[in-house]
């Protein structure tokens, strides 16, 4: 399976599906007591990966305009291919066309807001001919709305997993809790679960050709 990974920053997703991995596990990994990052620890996590025994049945092609993140990924064996052109504004290369092409499905986790239906549709016009689903969360307030009309331009079915909302991450600061709530009221968005949990969530959207079961 080749899936392509919109906005896949270190690579954690790929993480996640090819070994048998859970957060907490990366987070035990990747964590010093003061919570960042160490040089050492990069080096660590080469041979941390490579003991994990990534599966190869499945193909991360990662997008992200941050050159180090997708660079630290592909080091690690966790990704085969990267895109770190901004595709918010760029064309993508022929190079970079094919690293995208055959992909049986297109995810997204995390970068709905910051990237748009132009980089979706970038995307997917490299991917279009082997047909991927799209599986996106879109974390709130962003609405999904314009990249579900780009890629209905290439045929695809949009529907919203109206029960699933997935917990993305704390409210940094109270001024943003409290802009969050206006901007959901604002687009009519249900924030019951940010009102009384502390956290903003996510909703899903699954992208499909006209038939296929969602």
């Amino acid at each position: 399976m080749k899936i392509i990974d919109v906005g896949c920053s270190y690579g954690v997703n790929a993480a996640l599906l090819r070994t048998d991995l859970d957060l907490d596990d990366l987070y035990a990994a990747y964590l010093e007591p003061s919570g960042s990052l160490s040089r050492r620890q990069e080096i660590e996590h080469r041979a941390f990966f490579r003991n994990q025994g990534l599966r190869d049945d499945i193909q991360f092609v990662g997008v992200d305009p941050s050159f180090r993140a997708v660079r630290y990924a592909l080091d690690l064996g966790l990704l085969e291919a990267g895109v770190t052109a901004d595709l918010e504004t760029c064309e993508l290369t022929v190079k970079e066309r094919s690293a995208l092409a055959d992909a049986d499905i297109l995810i997204s986790t995390g970068c709905v807001g910051y990237a748009t239906e132009a980089t979706f549709a970038r995307v997917y016009e490299a991917s279009a001919t082997s047909r991927p689903w799209v599986v996106a969360f879109a974390m709130h307030p962003f609405s999904y709305d314009d990249i579900a009309a780009a890629l209905k331009a290439f045929s695809l079915e949009t529907e919203p997993l109206k029960r699933f909302r997935q917990r993305q991450r704390r409210f940094s600061t109270s001024t943003e809790r409290q802009a969050i709530l206006q901007a959901m009221a604002k687009l009519g968005m249900d924030d019951r679960l940010e009102r009384t949990s502390g956290y903003i969530y996510a909703s899903c959207y699954i992208s499909a050709p006209p038939g296929e079961a969602l």
